[in-house]
């Protein structure tokens, strides 16, 4: 008994994962991925590709070895020719663009199911709208028909046809998005497992956000600290845009307060978390600009304009109307990606480095 226990105990220290991939002969086949990418993915990835592997293949082990050393053999001839292509990488033939090409190639037919599903996101808006109209005309109908059985003239019929079609379409999408959330699970999308952001992968995570009081402005930097501390990374930075709230104004007798109060703040994180390297944390603050629609002093269109005039900021761009900025700007044309977070949303821990793994995935 002494010794089932410890052999127990044992077995629950090994890392399983890690000797699955060092005994399988198609990860070993799987790692020669001309662009050298699948060995850099994480886990959970790499298990994707594995299972397709196993989805194309007979159900042998030397069968899928075969359709393995296929994809690889593919992604090696595009990259002979022209290297860095996203076709020369497995993942292409193995769950991407290349797929159906790769299955007529190994001579895989699909099954209903998946001819129907590819069917089905082939025609997707087609698909939905017609579900949504006809469920929609069927739930009318069903009024009308219960109408017209309870003796209603055809003028009622009308108004019954005219006070059911609203609420028939808000039931029939409801219904048609369940059936889909149901029948079409949302699926993991292939990343990249860094330990630390490339410098090639440079990341700003900005808020756009209003300024209107002093402890707003210090709340929303101490939101943003949180937020960086959980996405420990020299190459990723943190941004607050900000506007002041409308106002009948172009300035008010507080607005230069809550700016200091920001600036200040943003100083101080840049004073205590650095590095010796770039500033981590920055403030671009916009003016208020005459609306003549809204009849308002305002932001230039509001959250969606201080993300747009950021990234023209990123290119180059000296036109915008951001008239202060805290931290230095020398890293900007750097930056190769943004996030955008609302000013209330948290970024769980390394969820940044996760989502640059992602779109840094060829």
């Amino acid at each position: 008994m002494a010794n089932l226990i410890g052999s127990l105990r044992l077995v629950s220290t090994f890392d399983w994962s890690e000797f699955f991939e060092s005994v399988s002969l198609v990860e070993q086949v799987l790692q020669r991925d001309p662009a050298a990418v699948y060995g850099h993915m994480d886990f959970a990835s790499r298990d994707r590709y594995r299972q397709a592997v196993e989805e194309l293949a007979e159900p042998t082990g030397d069968g899928q070895v075969r359709v393995a050393l296929k994809s690889v053999e593919r992604a090696r001839q595009i990259a002979e020719r022209t290297p860095g292509e996203r076709e020369a990488h497995i993942g292409y033939y193995l769950i991407g663009a290349g797929r159906q090409q790769f299955e007529r190639g190994i001579g895989w037919k699909p099954r209903v199911a998946v001819r129907f599903r590819r069917t089905f996101f082939r025609h997707a808006t087609t698909v939905y709208l017609g579900a949504i109209g006809l469920s929609t005309t069927a739930l009318v109908a069903a009024a009308i028909a219960y109408a017209r059985a309870n003796g209603s003239p055809w003028t009622a019929l009308i108004v019954v046809a005219l006070l059911t079609l609203v609420p028939a379409s808000e039931l029939a999408i409801q219904i048609v998005q369940r059936l889909i959330a149901r029948l079409v699970p949302p699926r993991r999308l292939p990343r990249l497992d860094l330990v630390r952001v490339q410098d090639t992968a440079r990341t700003m995570v900005i808020i756009p956000t209003i300024l209107d009081s002093v402890e707003r402005a210090r709340e929303l930097v101490e939101h943003v600290e949180v937020q960086a501390l959980g996405n420990l990374d020299p190459h990723i930075h943190f941004a607050i845009l900000s506007d002041f709230r409308d106002a009948d104004a172009e300035r008010l007798p507080h607005d230069d307060d809550v700016l200091a109060a920001a600036a200040d703040a943003i100083r101080t994180l840049n004073a205590q978390h650095g590095d010796g390297g770039p500033d981590r944390f920055f403030l671009f603050h916009r003016t208020r600009q005459w609306n003549e629609h809204e009849g308002l002093w305002m932001g230039w269109e509001r959250k969606r304009g201080k993300i747009e005039e950021f990234n023209r900021l990123l290119r180059g761009a000296t036109d915008t109307s951001f008239v202060l900025t805290v931290g230095d700007p020398a890293i900007l044309p750097q930056v190769r990606y943004c996030i955008t977070l609302d000013s209330d949303t948290r970024l769980p821990r390394d969820a940044a480095r996760q989502l640059i793994g992602i779109i840094t995935h060829r």
